[in-house]
């Protein structure tokens, strides 16, 4: 569970889950990422597992313990750890910095985070309400609370989402939701946060509800709007067959051409000339 109920795709930034699966006869361990991102690790040498030979992130096993390497130096550590039916599941409970700068993270008798703590002591403890995140609060007396409201899923059953974050000092951070189809979890439409970095600050997000008319899965996202001017900040057209997706950045011009990796991206000059263009090969 993210902890932030059951609407958005909420992830918080230290949730790195660790899965194992026997992949039929081919074994492989998959690592979910905050930011939404999952890559599966297989055994390239004896003792590191990776998504393809070429990939710069590798995870090792040493007796208990298997850990992620990032290609920036931080290494996450993962406890393999067994539950009352003897089920193996695993827990990240410290991570270190490319300074060798040690994290631990440490949980409930439920295994939900409880807190996390830095070198010097500095700590994030996290509060829980019905298996949702309802506080966090910092070693300096600085501190978030969550509020959530029902979202109703079909004409009789709702799912909790998150409605608003307050920060100390009074501000507040306000988000909406939209449903595709029933019986579906409900999906972002709005975002409101002034302390979410960069432009997506304040958002708009327009999502695909005919397959047929977008090309794609009901549910993509189509387009990014600012909620304010109604101006389409980013345009995910899906072309066919193969289902890769053009990205236009409509204020820069820039588009990419995707396809489980981005493998080409150009820049078009205001009479629809290309001015530059770069190709990208399996490792981006």
């Amino acid at each position: 569970t993210s902890g932030f109920g059951q609407g958005g795709n909420w992830r918080h930034n230290y949730q790195w889950e660790l899965s194992w699966n026997d992949g039929n006869g081919q074994p492989y361990y998959q690592v979910s990422y905050p930011d939404g991102r999952v890559e599966v690790f297989s055994n390239t040498f004896d003792s590191e597992w990776r998504s393809h030979p070429a990939a710069l992130e590798y995870v090792t096993l040493t007796n208990q313990y298997v850990s992620l390497h990032t290609s920036l130096g931080w290494v996450y550590r993962f406890t393999t750890l067994t539950n009352e039916e003897n089920a193996v599941y695993y827990l990240m409970e410290q991570f270190t910095d490319s300074q060798q700068n040690t994290y631990t993270l440490t949980y409930t008798t439920n295994n939900l985070l409880d807190k996390i703590t830095e070198p010097a002591g500095r700590f994030l403890q996290v509060g829980w309400q019905d298996g949702r995140i309802a506080t966090v609060s910092s070693s300096d007396g600085r501190s978030v609370t969550n509020s959530y409201q029902y979202f109703d899923v079909n004409d009789t059953n709702s799912e909790v989402v998150l409605a608003s974050v307050s920060y100390s000092g009074g501000v507040q951070a306000s988000y909406t939701y939209t449903r595709q189809l029933e019986n579906v979890a409900p999906v972002m439409l709005t975002a409101d946060d002034p302390y979410y970095p960069g432009a997506g600050a304040r958002i708009k997000y327009e999502y695909s509800t005919n397959n047929v008319l977008y090309n794609s899965p009901i549910g993509f996202v189509v387009r990014e709007i600012n909620p304010v001017t109604d101006q389409i900040l980013v345009e995910m057209i899906v072309s066919h067959p193969d289902r890769s997706v053009i990205v236009p950045g409509v204020s820069s011009n820039n588009y990419y051409h995707y396809n489980g990796l981005v493998t080409s991206a150009w820049n078009m000059s205001e009479d629809n000339s290309v001015i530059r263009y770069y190709s990208f090969d399996q490792n981006a």
